[in-house]
């Protein structure tokens, strides 16, 4: 069940895509830094449920795992994230 919830500690999440690899040669030139999303994005507190999700040969480009770390106190303009587990 959902229920609504104000985080006041750094969350560590994870995710598993694959993206192409302009794509990750963007995010690895830009570590450290901001990175915008345009659409929802689900994620785990479990690194190896998100591992699950990972898909290897993918012609696309290459599968990934994001390490995310959302810190409550320095996000400006915050938009909603809930934990629906």
């Amino acid at each position: 069940a959902y229920e609504k919830s104000v985080h006041t500690k750094e969350l560590l999440l994870y995710r598993s895509q694959t993206i192409s690899n302009s794509e990750l040669t963007i995010i690895r030139d830009n570590v450290g830094q901001l990175l915008s999303l345009n659409s929802f994005v689900s994620t785990t507190v479990n690194q190896e449920t998100a591992q699950g999700f990972r898909v290897s040969g993918s012609s696309f480009g290459k599968s990934v795992l994001f390490c995310i770390r959302v810190n409550p106190d320095n996000l400006v303009n915050p938009k909603p994230y809930a934990d629906i587990s």
